[in-house]
């Protein structure tokens, strides 16, 4: 939270708000600017995200147990005069020249429910991270809306607000 609260100090910081100076050409930032800015600019969005599709692979991953496996082999042998082993095994004594391929088919019938249960557990995994990936949006939106509230209430202790709206958009946050 602490790393949170620093980063939205630091967007709220290098931001103008209107100068206390009155100066008109100084930018003003709402709220929702602020809010789309630190959720545009902040790491852990991008970490949170890459999280949940990384559980999301993890189903597909746990999901590919049910799904039949096909495998394929070739081999060709040519005899070497004295040698026992070819193509990387003990081989009869008598070689002859030769290649052969075969393909292999495999289907699991059942495991018991152990497969299925995986496949739930890793779906529940999935949702969690996108939970969590909500939640940190939501922690960062909480974040950056103290930290505004914040400085328009030190800026109103200056004397530096000079629009009714955000007295008003001030007044409603303090009622809440």
């Amino acid at each position: 939270m602490k790393t949170v609260g620093l980063v939205c100090f630091l967007v709220l910081g290098m931001l103008p708000l209107r100068a206390q100076t009155g100066n008109a050409s100084a930018q003003t930032l709402t709220i929702g600017q602020a809010e789309q800015l630190a959720l545009r600019n902040n790491p852990q969005i991008a970490v949170a995200r890459l999280l949940a599709l990384a559980e999301g692979q993890v189903t597909r991953e746990a999901r590919s147990a049910e799904l039949p496996t096909l495998a394929g082999d070739l081999t060709a042998v040519e005899p070497h005069e004295g040698s026992r082993v070819t193509a990387g095994g003990l081989n009869n004594p008598v070689l002859y020249q030769r290649a052969a391929g075969g393909v292999t088919l495999r289907q699991m019938i059942t495991d018991f429910g152990r497969t299925h249960n995986l496949v739930g557990s890793a779906d529940l995994r999935a949702k969690a991270e996108m939970s969590a990936q909500i939640a940190t949006a939501d922690d960062i939106t909480y974040a950056v809306d103290e930290a505004f509230y914040r400085t328009l209430t030190s800026l109103e202790r200056a004397g530096a607000i000079e629009r009714s709206g955000a007295r008003i958009a001030l007044k409603r946050c303090h009622s809440a």
